[in-house]
């Protein structure tokens, strides 16, 4: 028997090229460890867990306790395994959490449970299961959700303003050898945080803490990298901040760190142009930098400030012809059918995209998340009902997109294709990511087969 089962989300799709592990299910597990429970991880995707798996799994551990992270994308999927959990035993406690949470926490009694938690659920999990196990009282618990026949308690999520320098990660709750990443393919990959938070406020982002950035000690982040790098043999990390150069003299630190011990791994980032330099990129290259990756969102700097990006077209250019000069990849990652876009805008997205040059580029639709200020915009103009995601959820409508007025979605999504299909006919694009995508297979057999 095991005291507490972790499982992450899934969006259950055929293809999937990247697999990244759950962070913050790991500082989760490494609290309940040093508390004393015993602890699994269920890693969906990175396991390829169906149902049958899952079931089979959960009849062999018996846990007391189930936590589940929620992500929007993800309810479907979560509330098949939540139904599943109740079938083999309705005494398992199960709480949810995660970023639909925080932002939706109504969810919780919609898939017909009493528990979850809003915001950063390290502390706040390890102690409702302690309340749960002693039969104390459980109002109190900072971002505590509760539902029964005679209560609501929902209570303002969990922020920690500082993070603890001694808080770990469980790593060896994780198969390392099952996560890669499609922009540095073929290697042994993992993925890092060195802060939380984001001080902007992009329409499109639920950003589920909605506060100031908080930082890691750089004594934390890099203990962290030679675990990795140094124990685990990881040769690729992921650094999944949303804006990793906030401050730039802690990423000069870190850098010099990684430098001085002689680290050997290959890193990638998410930041913005605005908050980079020459000087910078060059020591971050030289601390093993491979891969940047920037959120353009629109070739048009009208729509980009309507979606609070105020970035100008000239700062992309500048910025991707420094990483070319300095050999640094890029990924540019754009949205079709922001607010107010004409099909002409969309079109220039596309042309504005090949113009840039990036290695590679995602584009997507617009996901109106809960928590967003495109999900307040489309409920105050009644695009779509708030329960949209619930039905969602119970598969009873397709996932839910935003696009702008006047337009039809099929066309939105015409124009979606058009853009993947004008920008990889570049021989040398197609090319890389063919190979990418070859490598990743690749490296994948050779594990399964191991």
């Amino acid at each position: 028997m095991v005291d507490v089962v972790l499982i992450t989300s899934s969006s259950e799709s055929l293809i999937k090229l990247s697999v990244y592990p759950y962070l913050r299910l790991g500082y989760l597990a490494s609290e309940l460890l040093e508390s004393g429970f015993s602890v699994k991880l269920y890693d969906v995707d990175a396991e390829r867990l169906n149902k049958k798996k899952i079931k089979r799994k959960l009849l062999a551990d018996n846990p007391s306790f189930i936590g589940i992270t929620v992500m929007t994308r993800s309810l479907p999927f979560v509330y098949k395994v939540v139904n599943l959990i109740k079938d083999i035993n309705k005494e398992t406690v199960i709480i949810l959490g995660g970023p639909h949470v925080t932002s939706d926490p109504y969810i919780v009694n919609q898939m017909g449970l009493k528990y979850g938690l809003r915001g950063d659920s390290e502390k706040s999990f390890l102690n409702l299961i302690n309340k749960l196990k002693n039969k104390n009282e459980i109002y109190d618990v900072p971002g505590l959700v509760f539902f029964d026949e005679h209560n609501i308690i929902i209570n303002e999520k969990t922020v920690l303003n500082k993070i603890d320098v001694n808080l770990s990660n469980a790593f060896k709750l994780f198969n390392l050898k099952l996560y890669c990443d499609i922009v540095f393919p073929g290697v042994k990959s993992f993925t890092l945080d060195t802060s939380r938070g984001c001080p902007y406020n992009c329409i499109f982002c639920s950003n589920h803490s909605k506060t100031k950035v908080r930082l890691y000690e750089i004594e934390l982040v890099f203990r962290n990298i030679k675990i990795l790098v140094n124990e685990y043999n990881v040769k690729w990390i992921a650094f999944v901040d949303d804006l990793f150069t906030f401050k730039r003299e802690r990423v000069i630190k870190l850098c010099e760190k990684i430098i001085e011990e002689n680290l050997k791994f290959k890193w990638s980032c998410l930041t913005r142009v605005d908050w980079l330099d020459r000087d910078l990129l060059i020591i971050m290259k030289r601390a093993g930098l491979e891969n940047i990756i920037f959120g353009v969102e629109s070739g048009s700097e009208e729509i980009r400030k309507l979606v609070n990006k105020n970035i100008p077209n000239n700062k992309y250019f500048e910025i991707l012809s420094l990483c070319k000069e300095l050999n640094i990849k890029t990924l540019n990652t754009y949205i079709i059918g922001n607010p107010s876009e004409s099909y002409s805008d969309m079109l220039r997205t596309i042309i504005y995209s090949i113009k840039l040059d990036s290695d590679l580029a995602h584009y997507q639709l617009m996901s109106p998340l809960p928590g967003s200020p495109i999900f307040d915009t489309c409920i105050a103009e009644k695009v779509f009902d708030s329960e949209v995601w619930n039905l969602y959820m119970q598969k009873k409508i397709k996932e839910p997109f935003f696009y702008p007025k006047g337009k039809k979605f099929f066309f939105v999504r015409i124009i979606h294709l058009l853009a993947y299909i004008l920008f990889y006919l570049n021989p040398k694009k197609f090319v890389v990511i063919i190979k990418n995508v070859l490598k990743l297979l690749l490296y994948k057999l050779k594990q399964n087969i191991k």
